[in-house]
């Protein structure tokens, strides 16, 4: 049974601190959605490595992270987090909307029979869009979540949901005919040819906890 998650939002970056805060505020809603589980939120000046250390219980199976990124590591402030060294890494299920994390580190993961569910590339946020148009990226950086209980949606189904939340998300800003909904279409499209699912597909999420 996942019983643990853990959200870490860097909230106080200068130029994406809000929108990070805004996806850990949706993380937030899905997860109450699940009575069994027990939600720790590290934010801000917290997002260090020595507070995440503290803060991991070797219990804890879910990490949602709003956070930059590196191939390597989780970054805030330009110093990193989160990276492979991390304490109690290993079996952890990873869900981010960070850039690169899905290159080095997601695979390091998957090796440590982790599940890594996020971006192996940079992506880009449109911060001045609508609100309406502004909560694609929202509802895309975090819908997956919500099929992380499913027992009998395997992770390949769950990457394959995301990439039509993706495509359905890009067809209604493509819609509109804006000069600014057409190039929030085409940073969708990157954030979806980047989007991977790293570990075993194969089966569902809570099957993979008591594997």
């Amino acid at each position: 049974m996942i019983e643990h998650a853990i959200i870490i939002s860097c909230d106080d970056d200068i130029a994406l601190g809000s929108y990070f805060q805004e996806c850990a505020n949706f993380a937030r809603i899905i997860f109450q959605t699940q009575e069994q589980i027990s939600l720790t939120e590290i934010k801000g000046s917290n997002c260090h490595r020595v507070y995440v250390d503290l803060k991991m219980p070797e219990e804890c199976m879910i990490l949602t992270i709003f956070s930059h990124g590196t191939a390597r590591a989780f970054v805030c402030e330009n110093q990193p987090f989160i990276d492979e060294d991390t304490k109690h890494i290993n079996n952890k299920v990873v869900y981010t909307n960070a850039c690169l994390v899905g290159q080095d580190f997601g695979n390091t993961l998957s090796t440590l029979n982790g599940v890594f569910i996020g971006y192996k590339a940079e992506t880009e946020v449109f911060l001045t869009a609508e609100p309406i148009d502004k909560r694609q990226f929202i509802e895309c950086d975090t819908y997956a979540i919500i099929y992380l209980f499913e027992r009998r949606i395997s992770l390949r189904e769950l990457e394959s949901k995301m990439v039509d939340k993706f495509n359905i998300a890009i067809k209604k800003l493509k819609a509109k005919h804006t000069a600014d909904t057409n190039v929030m279409a085409s940073m969708l499209t990157v954030a979806r040819d980047n989007f991977v699912v790293l570990g075993n597909l194969d089966i569902s999420l809570v099957e993979q906890v008591n594997h």
